[in-house]
């Protein structure tokens, strides 16, 4: 029984990166891996970046040509 808990994957986050739990950071990393691929926002705060607003806490647009 403990170890088909431990094989369950947690609900998919809809939250900021800052806010997802290791769990979450673990059992979702596929979906990790698509938010951070050719990031255009970065936060000052934290320090994740990613290529959708929607992700961070405190988004910033990063200046065009960082690729």
């Amino acid at each position: 029984m403990a170890a088909a808990m431990k094989t369950a994957k947690t609900k998919q986050p809809t939250k900021e990166l800052c806010d997802w739990s290791k769990a979450q950071l673990r059992d979702h990393f596929e979906l990790l891996e698509s938010i951070v691929a050719q990031p255009k926002y970065v936060c000052p705060k934290c320090g994740r970046a990613a290529n959708a607003k929607k992700w961070l806490c405190k988004a910033k647009k990063l200046a065009a040509g960082n690729d």
